[in-house]
């Protein structure tokens, strides 16, 4: 999965790291679906390519309980999206002001999540 995700990141085909590797496309698949294990070896070089350190390819080995309740599937699902990681990347392209502005901006737009709602019409409904 992170190969994948640091590959579309970079905005590398799998065609290229397969060539730099000295392998098919195909296995690049295989290993990215997790239908082929990645040998040691084979992931330092592909840290190589992909220049990320070999740490990235690791889960961290300890995760507080709060950070894994954070993490739910459904962010899990977003983040491996392509138009995720291509907003991400051109996302830290922009100066850090514009950043800033755009990241403003988005939580504007957003619209209100659902528990925020309910809590609000709670408490209306209380004071009256």
């Amino acid at each position: 999965m992170r190969l994948r995700q640091r590959r579309l990141m970079l905005g590398v085909t799998q065609g290229s790291v397969a060539r730099a590797l000295g392998v098919s496309f195909q296995q690049i698949q295989k290993y990215e679906t997790g239908a082929n294990r990645i040998s040691s070896s084979r992931l330092y070089e592909l840290a190589m390519i992909l220049d990320a350190p070999i740490s990235y390819f690791y889960r961290q080995a300890r995760v507080s309980k709060n950070t894994r309740a954070r993490i739910t599937d459904e962010t899990m699902r977003l983040m491996r999206r392509p138009e995720t990681l291509s907003l991400v990347r051109n996302y830290y392209l922009l100066d850090p002001q514009v950043r800033r502005s755009v990241a403003s901006m988005c939580s504007s737009l957003a619209p209100q999540k659902p528990e925020a709602t309910a809590s609000d019409s709670t408490t209306s409904r209380t004071k009256k």
